[in-house]
């Protein structure tokens, strides 16, 4: 899961970018037992029992109560320094006693779907104005984008490129003029080749990578073929992981920034209040999916993460799981403070 230095060691770190380790996994690639259905329809929305483990520390919107400070990952130096509008630059203080950004984190349900969640969450926020979605009952509009953008998803990792459109409107008496992602899947299915003549997919900085090759590369991890592969992750509740992240950030033309937990020692000078001589949680960049190519139009952040945070005890740093769960991020160009988190 972590990187030290990018770019060579970037193809085998996104390809692994899976929300358990492959050796896990004997029947070809993890899923959750639970349906994207399931997870929301099965919650009333109270504090008691939202769609994901309740804590004292995540508010019934999802946001948790607390931002997170974060910082450029620990490659990020010299030559491999991100450039652009997203660059190391924006993550870096020029106070040593102060951070320069801070995140504000929002839960999503843990129902095999949560990567497509996190990012639909923060696509909708980008495509309406700063608007968050509410999680409903059952929250059929973003489930929908979330199926959506796994379909999105597979088929750019085939070397096509489809737009993710728009969730229907109906009311009682109207009908669906938009494609379903099932229907917009069964259509494609067939309808060209594998893979379109080299089509290749960027990753960051000047680094691409065949659609082939990337998809190869993932589905060997798991001794499967790619068409396995592909026809696996197509399906409800599948864990998408990097291969999909870089496929959705090329579609998009948007970057998809990476983002993983990290400790910060009660000896940092730069924390301050409760958290002065304890230590707290932080975000940490692992990757920067589509930078600076795409920086123009906007930027998504997810954190890839254990999924017992932010209850992970202080210190809390043994025994972290890192990468078996996603959440949405926001801060910075993407985030509209609505209210107080607290």
């Amino acid at each position: 899961m972590r990187i030290v230095t990018p770019f060579l060691p970037l193809i085998p770190f996104l390809t692994s970018l899976t929300l358990i380790p492959p050796s896990t996994s004997t029947t070809g690639l993890p899923r959750s037992p639970y349906s994207s259905s399931h997870a929301f329809k099965s919650s009333q929305h109270s504090p008691e029992k939202p769609p994901w483990n309740p804590s004292p520390g995540i508010k019934l919107d999802g946001f948790l109560k607390e931002s997170v400070p974060s910082e450029p990952g620990l490659w990020e130096k010299g030559e491999f320094a991100i450039t652009g509008k997203y660059g190391t630059h924006t993550l870096i203080s020029s106070d040593p006693t102060t951070f320069k950004k801070f995140f504000h984190l929002r839960q999503v349900p843990g129902d095999g779907n949560c990567l497509f969640h996190s990012i639909a969450l923060s696509y909708l926020h980008k495509i309406e104005g700063g608007r968050h979605e509410p999680f409903h009952v059952d929250s059929k509009r973003l489930r929908w984008y979330s199926d959506r953008l796994r379909c999105v998803a597979c088929e750019g990792l085939k070397g096509r490129r489809v737009s993710v459109g728009k969730y229907p409107e109906i009311d009682e008496n109207g009908s669906d003029k938009n494609e379903s992602p099932a229907r917009l899947r069964k259509r494609l299915q067939n309808a060209t080749p594998k893979y379109r003549k080299n089509p290749k997919l960027h990753l960051q900085q000047k680094t691409y990578m065949s659609c082939e090759e990337l998809v190869e590369s993932a589905a060997a991890q798991y001794n499967i073929t790619g068409d396995e592969y592909l026809n696996s992750m197509a399906e409800d509740s599948t864990w998408g992981g990097g291969p999909e992240i870089v496929s959705l950030s090329n579609s998009l033309k948007l970057p998809i920034h990476v983002y993983e937990l990290h400790w910060i020692s009660k000896k940092d000078p730069r924390l301050t209040g409760k958290h002065l001589g304890a230590g707290r949680w932080g975000v940490k960049r692992m990757a920067c999916f589509g930078s600076p190519k795409f920086d123009g139009n906007g930027c998504i952040n997810v954190l890839s993460c254990d999924c017992r945070f932010p209850d992970l005890g202080s210190p809390g740093r043994k025994g972290v799981k890192q990468g078996n769960h996603f959440m949405s991020m926001f801060g910075g160009d993407n985030f509209v403070d609505e209210g107080e988190n607290n």
